[in-house]
């Protein structure tokens, strides 16, 4: 009965222990106690992390540049610019450049000789019985040469007095004769006239026209 030997024994025990061992790995699928040495595949954990944001520092600030002031307008002004040609004095005005009040019928503005003499801001009138009239309130001085063009027809023989009067019918002036080739030049004060007044009379031929050489009203 006991003629098998221990080792024969152990050794079946030994191989019963390992087919036992082998069937609980392949049915759990983990290792035995820690205490015999053997270990199982350890559960793995997945682990993420968010990336940091990354912060730009800048060494140092960028420079403030002030906005530039807008530039002023160009400051203007309202005087006229001087036409050539026309008086620019603004304390005289020719009368070539007023307009009549009344009468004016059959004027002239246009260049004239007396005794080869130019004028070139002349203003010529036919006398006829309207008087020509002009406002000049605001000035204090006329002056005009008073003539027949060198060119006027008919004008052999025949006269033209002028007189000048404000709007009361008031002399401004004694009544002057011309005729051709005998210009006659008067200045006189206006005597604080509202309008001038201006009637001619020709003694020869009526036709004949008046003309104001140069005529300015002064301030």
């Amino acid at each position: 009965m006991f003629g098998v030997s221990l080792w024969t024994v152990l050794g079946s025990i030994a191989g019963v222990m390992s087919f036992v061992l082998a069937a609980w790995v392949a049915f759990t699928g983990t290792g035995v106690a820690q205490d015999k040495g053997v270990l199982g595949p350890e559960p793995q954990t997945s682990v993420s992390f968010s990336p940091v944001p990354s912060l730009s520092i800048s060494a140092s600030p960028s420079p403030f540049y002030p906005p530039s002031p807008t530039p002023s307008a160009e400051p203007t002004t309202d005087e006229p610019t001087p036409t050539p040609g026309v008086n620019s004095n603004p304390s005289t005005r020719f009368l070539m450049d007023v307009s009549f009040v009344s009468g004016g019928g059959y004027s002239e503005r246009e260049p004239v000789t007396f005794a080869n003499t130019p004028y070139d801001r002349t203003l010529t009138v036919y006398c006829q019985s309207t008087a020509h009239a002009w406002t000049v309130v605001g000035y204090g001085t006329f002056t005009a040469t008073l003539g027949v063009n060198d060119a006027a027809r008919s004008a052999i023989g025949t006269t033209i007095s002028a007189t000048f009067t404000n709007q009361d019918n008031q002399l401004l002036v004694a009544d002057t004769t011309v005729s051709l080739g005998k210009p006659r030049k008067v200045t006189f004060q206006l005597k604080g006239a509202v309008q001038m007044q201006l009637r001619c009379r020709a003694k020869g031929n009526e036709g004949l026209k008046l003309s104001l050489g140069n005529a300015e009203l002064v301030r």
